[in-house]
């Protein structure tokens, strides 16, 4: 699957550089800032993808089973970004107690990811999940993250 905007190269590139490397306990803010960089290029693509799959079957570009083979596509894409990249990374600020002690561009790119974390669980319908996952983030978020993902978490529970 081809992402828009060249994101493949990206992504791409940022997973060699992270996956499979043990980071030293000093690299710390370096490590949170490029899984964090991933997960938000990775999920933001997803998304994008998603968001123009739906668009080609409303304008009659692509037939339901192309629309329904590249949904299904994209929804292992999503469980992917989930299991490898947002839960542990999410695991990992949890274990050290929060985001205290990290440098800004850490705690910055980690906000970022992480609100795009709650984007892909909405999009695979894990209502409950996406609920606690706003919750946690509105304890341990700067104000300006806080009022997003109250947001979210109140239009998730009209839902």
């Amino acid at each position: 699957m081809t992402r828009p905007g060249g994101a493949d190269s990206l992504i791409e590139a940022l997973k060699r550089l992270i996956v499979g490397r043990r980071f030293a306990p000093s690299d710390e803010n370096t490590e949170i800032e490029l899984r964090s960089l991933l997960l938000m290029y990775d999920s933001t693509s997803a998304i994008e993808e998603k968001e123009q799959v739906k668009e080609e079957l409303k304008c009659q570009k692509i037939e339901y089973n192309e629309f329904r083979e590249r949904n299904i596509q994209l929804r292992n894409q999503f469980f992917h970004i989930i299991n490898e990249q947002g839960q542990p990374l999410l695991a990992r600020i949890q274990a050290r107690g929060g985001m205290e002690g990290l440098s800004s561009a850490a705690r910055q790119n980690f906000d970022a990811a992480m609100y795009q974390l709650v984007n892909v669980y909405m999009r695979v319908s894990k209502d409950t999940q996406t609920i606690k996952l706003c919750e946690y983030f509105i304890k341990i978020s700067p104000d300006y993250m806080q009022t997003k993902n109250e947001r979210k978490r109140a239009w998730l529970q009209r839902r």
